[in-house]
């Protein structure tokens, strides 16, 4: 679990150093079964919604977390 989520935090650095609304991490070295853990881990350290997507073969398995306003809050100036 350390090691993806430190992997997770070298995906993530750029965006959250930068103020991005939200955090995206994608990896195939991501576990689908630790995605939504090290997601949660990202909130809590970031302070904004985080997405983790657990790559695989066939695209991948994305877990969301954050407050729902707040992820809808930062997806909207992206527009539909």
């Amino acid at each position: 679990e350390r090691e993806q989520l430190a992997l997770a935090e070298d995906r993530v650095a750029a965006a959250a150093a930068g103020g991005e609304p939200v955090l995206v991490a994608a990896d195939g070295a991501i576990h689908p079964g630790i995605a939504g853990l090290i997601a949660t881990r990202l909130v809590e350290r970031h302070r904004r919604p985080a997405v983790v997507v657990a790559l695989d073969g066939s695209g991948g398995e994305p877990e969301a977390i954050g407050v729902l306003r707040s992820l809808a809050e930062a997806l909207r100036p992206l527009g539909d």
